[in-house]
């Protein structure tokens, strides 16, 4: 998913809610996220890029998905998710902290 990127790159839009899917599914552990938990943590995020990255992130085995209706589900992190979730946030928290703001490209994501 994630190209390799000197600490001044910024992230597309699709990475950026790549890792905030990530963060939000790290962030909750055991207890898994469902849909809503998303909507509310990610602002800016549409349903169809939640579901494709959803979808991503199960055909490679970093998360399990438990689909409770047509549209909803809980979604957990398996023992890989964990491993790529720890090394992906501890990157972003670093550049972050070292540029606060200039590694995202936020202009196109619009705000709910």
């Amino acid at each position: 998913m994630f190209d390799e990127k000197s600490d001044k790159e910024e992230f597309s839009e699709r990475e950026y809610l790549y890792l905030e899917i990530l963060r939000s599914l790290y962030n909750w552990g055991d207890k898994g996220v469902t849909r809503e938990v998303f909507y509310k943590e990610i602002p800016a995020l549409r349903y169809e890029d939640l579901h494709d990255i959803i979808d991503e992130m199960e055909a490679e085995a970093y998360i399990f998905v438990e689909w409770t209706d047509l549209a909803r589900f809980r979604a957990y992190l398996t023992e890989d998710g964990t491993t790529l979730a720890k090394s992906r946030i501890d990157d972003l928290q670093k550049k972050e902290k070292a540029d606060p703001g200039t590694f995202i490209q936020t202009e196109n994501i619009e705000r709910i």
